[in-house]
């Protein structure tokens, strides 16, 4: 069976940037790597905002000053970002962990390179 003008066409632009990527395969190789650990750094920023959220939620119950209504309210504004920061946090070091997992022979490569 021959291929079609359209499978050729497609060979010939993946055939292009195979060439690409081999010819910048340090410099993209060092990219991936760096957003990949990208997640991990993301992931501890939710954690520090996760754990302001809670501190913010314990501080907002020990004002007296505050009418009871405004108090919850503001604890409940403050568990919500202590909420988010946390789920956040653990899906981007699941993310993080996948895509290690997925790069890991490309970083043990890239460790032999250094």
């Amino acid at each position: 069976m021959e291929p079609n003008q359209s499978d050729k066409d497609e060979l010939l632009n993946l055939s292009e940037i195979y060439e690409n990527l081999r010819k910048d395969a340090k410099s993209l190789t060092k990219d991936l790597l760096e957003g990949v650990e990208l997640w991990r750094s993301y992931g501890g920023m939710l954690l520090c905002v996760s754990v302001l959220g809670f501190f913010l939620a314990l501080l907002s119950l020990d004002h007296e000053l505050l009418s009871f209504g405004l108090m919850l309210v503001e604890t409940f504004a403050a568990l919500t970002i202590g909420i988010a920061g946390a789920v956040g946090y653990f899906m981007t070091l699941r993310k993080y962990s996948n895509l290690r997992k997925k790069y890991k022979a490309l970083f043990e490569a890239a460790k032999r390179m250094n």
